[in-house]
């Protein structure tokens, strides 16, 4: 008991314990597990402790190919639910069509990104 360090203590009994609007910063006790991967990892603890939800910390605990990833599907997802629901919507803004408009470019950049870097990598074969 005398190794306990009384401030991590703190901490964590406040993420378990202390509600902000209703929620803990750990929600349910299953997600422990993923708290535990993030207290692991240095950049992801910091993350969290400076305010990212834990879903977010804990994708940094994968590292960047597996946030990457984990990122691009997490996208898809949230645009095919879009393209399931939309024939519901009554009416579109202007803002709907930037955001696809800055989606669409974002996705452009990214597949130049990854196209360049495939033919750095091939290059140097």
């Amino acid at each position: 008991m005398n190794n306990l360090n009384r401030d991590h203590l703190k901490e964590l009994t406040s993420w378990i314990f202390d509600k902000t609007q209703g929620r803990t910063r750990i929600g349910e006790s299953r997600n422990l597990a993923q708290l535990e991967k993030i207290v692991d990892s240095d950049s992801a603890l910091k993350a969290f402790r400076d305010g990212q939800s834990l879903k977010d910390a804990y994708l940094l605990t994968e590292g960047p190919a597996e946030v990457f990833r984990q990122s691009i599907d997490e996208a898809y997802r949230y645009l095919q639910t879009a393209w399931d629901h939309m024939r519901l919507v009554d009416e579109f803004s202007n803002a709907d069509t930037e955001r696809l408009q800055e989606i669409a470019a974002l996705r452009r950049n990214i597949a130049l990104f990854i196209n360049a870097k495939q033919q750095d990598l091939d290059a140097d074969l």
